[in-house]
């Protein structure tokens, strides 16, 4: 019976500690990518009378309330698939080749992505000669060891330019590969997505969204998908994980605590007689109750050193497949330990407050 209990017990304690992980890590992927504000932002392929007259349709959605900004792409920035090796800067090894992520842009790409710029500018038409121009992240700054860039020379696809801005990184792909160099180009006649920007009502924002693309692109549907949400999609399989951890986590403590109850109520029917002369000897009940949960304490300690090592194993062997992740850290085990003991201590402790309170000449009589 005992073993049995450790063996519920660690296995609760060992879900909890995933569940707890998963949770952590799940949040962490959620708020790491600092680098783009994926709130309220939408996107739509660029298709038919948008195509041609693209200038028309940014001006009638500025026009609007609710929407703050407009930016034309050739790529979803949380799924970039293009890239090359045909990047050069003075300094550059002839022989180093290093692939880089390209992402042709319109003017206000920085404002409608929400990409946090921490040098230089981003483009606007405020600068007419922005074709020789390129916005590059912390990783390129990096890999070609530039204390200040901005103002530096810059060679893609053959095409000469200067870097006029940097942003933070943020992830192009998964949170399962390292961050990679990237290049912003400014190249509108390059891009296929229109991304815009809500500021405001979000309903009320799609309504109008979609009247002017009723009235200027009546040829093609409304039809647009949430930024944020291709973020979650992403890591989809991760939320079902924690959901499906949490629900056989909640299964293996209450079974757990049924196994406890049962252990419980053996233990104690079999030292009623016990209970009764310690209370004709003056016993207080908070002493019977610690008396009697006393060698469940031991149980539910073993359980934890049985469950932390696997569980420790486990979880740190799953955040091993990401590059970036967080430490398995002591105080989920801490919490998963310290839940699992109250929740053994309220489940013994109301069978032994029930013996303690019981009559002794009760006890005594039925012995």
């Amino acid at each position: 019976r005992k073993g049995l209990v450790v063996f519920q017990f660690a296995l609760s304690i060992l879900l909890v500690i995933g569940t707890l992980t998963v949770y952590r890590q799940i949040n962490y992927i959620m708020t790491k990518n600092v680098g783009l504000d994926k709130e309220n932002v939408i996107y739509m392929k660029i298709e038919g009378e948008m195509e041609e007259h693209y200038e028309t349709f940014k001006n009638e959605l500025l026009a609007l309330p609710e929407v703050k900004h407009v930016a034309r792409t050739s790529q979803n920035p949380l799924s970039a698939g293009s890239d090359t090796f045909g990047v050069s800067w003075e300094g550059k090894e002839p022989e180093s080749r290093i692939l880089v992520k390209i992402i042709n842009a319109d003017y206000d790409w920085v404002e409608t992505m929400g990409a946090n710029l921490l040098a230089g500018r981003g483009y606007s038409d405020k600068f007419p000669y922005d074709t020789a121009s390129f916005i590059i992240n912390e990783k390129l700054v990096e890999t070609m060891g530039m204390e200040d860039p901005v103002g530096q020379g810059l060679t893609v696809w053959g095409t000469s330019g200067t870097i006029v801005g940097v942003v933070k990184d943020f992830h192009m792909n998964s949170m399962y590969q390292e961050m990679e160099p990237l290049v912003v180009r400014f190249a509108p006649d390059q891009t296929w997505i229109n991304f815009i920007r809500i500021n405001g009502n979000v309903k009320s924002a799609l309504a109008g969204i979609e009247s002017v693309n009723s009235t200027l692109n009546p040829g093609f549907p409304f039809d647009y998908e949430f930024l944020k949400a291709r973020y979650e999609d992403d890591y989809k399989s991760e939320l079902v994980i924690g959901t499906l951890a949490n629900y056989f986590a909640t299964m293996a403590i209450f079974i757990s605590c049924l196994g406890l109850l049962g252990l419980a109520s053996f233990t104690v029917g079999q030292r009623t007689k016990e209970i009764g002369i310690r209370k004709v000897l003056g016993a207080s009940i908070p002493a019977l109750v610690v008396m009697l949960s006393k060698d469940f304490t031991r149980l539910i300690f073993v359980a934890f050193i049985v469950a932390a090592p696997i569980a420790y194993y486990f979880t740190d062997q799953w955040l091993d497949k990401f590059a970036f992740r967080i430490d398995a850290g002591a105080m989920v085990f801490v919490i998963a330990g310290v839940g699992a003991l109250l929740m053994a201590s309220l489940t013994v402790g109301f069978k032994s407050a029930q013996a303690a309170i019981a009559s002794p000449a009760d006890s005594l009589k039925d012995e």
